[in-house]
């Protein structure tokens, strides 16, 4: 975590976003609460440059941040890690005058921005099916942009201000012929479809978002007409990475807990404390083992990452892939897994509906569905180990 936040902020923070978890979980409610005391607290403007009132954090200082934020309320975690990572993203492909009216009206009124997501067309080649898996249309017009479509699983949606998007724009001559842009939720012809009825994450209100010719303005174009994908490349890296630290803090938070209750519960049977049991506590160092050595792992890959953006040292840029591509494997399922062990350990009360692990482990099992789904990740790993050449799809 970066040293310009105080930790005491930090902590009571964690249990301030503690005590409402149940508050905004049953209801499947935003977490309002929760986000005015970050934006108080200027976290939301971490990413941000100086300038704007923001600390610069690189995506090693974010996902500390993020992992502290998560292991205290999942929905809050991830809502906010697709804030950051979009600014810290954005930051290198805006220009000076769009930065100037976004990240400024961030910074002062306390606004949101949502995650543009993994395109998942990296590796197809037939632009009917890229426009297909896109889901938007972009026409130009004299005016700006004409969009029409739909973009899936928003978190944060009935909150959040802006929303970058990539759109199919026909006729133009690129690899993928996808132009990206800054939308805003306020847009005429945009409209919030609730459809987020999922047990996971229940209070990020991942909603889908429509647009019905919604008039974009030329000077929200981000990049280069139809090179929306190459011109957005690093907003990529942020978002995987950022992702695993939420995943990660929900692994740490059930860790936490499991060892606070082992520590503190005593067998009706023997009457002994449950710590003495060699067995319970040689499988809560295998989940120590298991939290640290992924919090080793998404360190590596997070600095290595910092430095092939920022350009400070040479680095393979396949290297930078396969290790995010690894992380994402890894992390999230050794998330799962100490989610588990922890509930083995409590029994049948970790099934307790509300319960503190039984939402941990309904928030966790989204982990490993976000893209790359496992086999696409490892066909990816393939490509980059092996120089694989993909089939053309």
């Amino acid at each position: 975590m970066g040293s310009s936040i105080d930790v005491n902020i930090i902590n009571v923070l964690k249990e301030n976003l503690k005590s409402r978890n149940t508050e905004y979980d049953d209801c499947s409610k935003f977490p309002h609460k929760n986000f005015d005391e970050l934006i108080n607290n200027n976290l939301h403007k971490v990413t941000l440059e100086q300038k704007y009132g923001g600390l610069e954090y690189d995506i090693k200082s974010t996902c500390d941040l993020l992992i502290e934020i998560s292991s205290a309320c999942s929905s809050t975690g991830l809502i906010l890690a697709m804030h950051l990572y979009s600014i810290g993203g954005l930051n290198g492909v805006l220009s000076s005058h769009q930065k100037d009216n976004v990240f400024r009206d961030i910074a002062l009124n306390g606004e949101l921005i949502a995650s543009i997501s993994d395109p998942k067309i990296t590796f197809l080649t037939d632009k009917d099916k890229i426009k297909e898996n896109i889901s938007i249309t972009i026409e130009p017009s004299d005016k700006g942009y004409i969009i029409n479509g739909r973009k899936r699983f928003v978190s944060g949606s009935s909150r959040v201000k802006y929303l970058p998007i990539y759109g199919f724009q026909e006729g133009i001559k690129s690899r993928y012929g996808i132009t990206s842009l800054l939308t805003q939720l306020d847009d005429k012809g945009v409209s919030i479809k609730e459809t987020w009825d999922y047990s996971g994450m229940k209070s990020s209100v991942t909603h889908d978002v429509y647009f019905k010719n919604v008039l974009v303005p030329k000077d929200r174009l981000i990049g280069r007409e139809g090179l929306g994908i190459e011109d957005t490349l690093n907003l990529l890296y942020w978002f995987r990475l950022t992702l695993v630290s939420v995943y990660y803090g929900i692994a740490k938070r059930a860790y936490e807990y499991i060892v606070q209750l082992v520590k503190n519960k005593v067998n009706t049977l023997t009457n002994k404390s449950l710590i003495s049991s060699e067995k319970l506590r040689q499988k809560l160092m295998e989940m120590k083992i298991n939290l640290e050595v992924a919090y080793s792992q998404l360190t590596r890959s997070a600095i290595l990452t910092d430095a092939y953006l920022s350009g400070t040292k040479q680095v393979d840029v396949k290297e930078v892939n396969t290790q995010i591509l690894i992380t994402k494997q890894f992390v999230t399922k050794k998330a799962n897994s100490i989610v588990w062990d922890a509930m083995e350990i409590e029994g049948m009360a970790s099934l307790s509906r509300g319960s503190v692990l039984e939402k941990l482990y309904r928030d966790v099992r989204a982990a490993t569905f976000h893209p790359p789904t496992e086999e696409l990740l490892i066909d990816l790993l393939s490509i980059y180990e092996m120089n694989i050449i993909p089939l053309r799809r």
